[in-house]
């Protein structure tokens, strides 16, 4: 009884971990598609193995093939 429990309780969880990461993620339509964000560095560089990387506080943000304005994440990291 306990063993189902557990799994339930698992399964749970790993049920809200995915809504949380779709709910941040780039949305579909605009995979791919080259954008132009305005906003600022927030915090230092850091250097890892694939180069610098910093978080991006994101103003406001466009497509740069038509100018349309773009809902995106307030904050973003950048490799």
């Amino acid at each position: 009884m306990a063993c189902i429990a557990i799994m339930a309780i698992t399964i749970a969880l790993i049920n809200l971990r995915s809504h949380f990461y779709l709910k941040i993620a780039l949305h579909p339509s605009i995979d791919g598609v080259d954008v132009m964000v305005q906003g600022m560095v927030t915090h230092m560089l850091k250097k890892n193995e694939n180069g610098v990387r910093f978080r991006f506080q994101v103003e406001k943000a466009w497509r740069i093939d038509d100018d349309q304005s773009l809902e995106i994440l307030p904050m973003i990291l950048i490799n």
